[in-house]
């Protein structure tokens, strides 16, 4: 066991937040690279709902427009295509959200592994197409309150 699982459990789930009107396509297809809206060609998850849901809000077009969080099963992904985020927690490196650990002055978000990009800004990349049978929805939001 070294360092990294020791100091972090890799969760068995992931959470990626999307628009609901996006839902059946993405049961039906999965989850696609290509239509990523990042500058990376990756599709980004989290280890915590509320940053999925905050990141499906920030898509969205009118605040009447419903959102999805979608539960992604990464025992169904190569974790070689796993890796970290590269907006926050480059953010977080540059000391721009708070104060950066010693061991972690200098660093770029390349030079870390996404579990601890999950343990540091609860974000990574997956840089790979994520099939239909990894993912199931969490909840959906009508309007203002969470449905399940």
């Amino acid at each position: 066991m070294n360092l990294t699982e020791i100091l972090y459990k890799t969760p068995k789930i992931l959470y990626h937040g999307t628009l609901a009107s996006n839902v059946p396509a993405i049961l039906k297809d999965g989850l696609f690279v290509t239509k990523s809206k990042s500058s990376l060609s990756a599709i980004f998850l989290t280890d915590d709902i509320s940053v999925a849901k905050n990141y499906s809000h920030m898509h969205s077009t009118s605040a009447k427009d419903s959102i999805a969080i979608l539960a992604v099963d990464i025992s169904m992904l190569d974790l070689n295509k796993l890796g970290p985020d590269n907006y926050e927690l480059q953010e977080f490196l540059d000391g721009e959200l708070g104060d950066v650990p010693e061991e972690l002055e200098g660093l770029t978000y390349s030079d870390l592994s996404w579990e601890q990009s999950l343990e540091y800004v609860n974000q990574a990349a997956y840089y790979g197409n994520i099939p239909p049978k990894a993912i199931s929805i969490v909840k959906k939001t009508l309007k203002h309150g969470w449905v399940i």
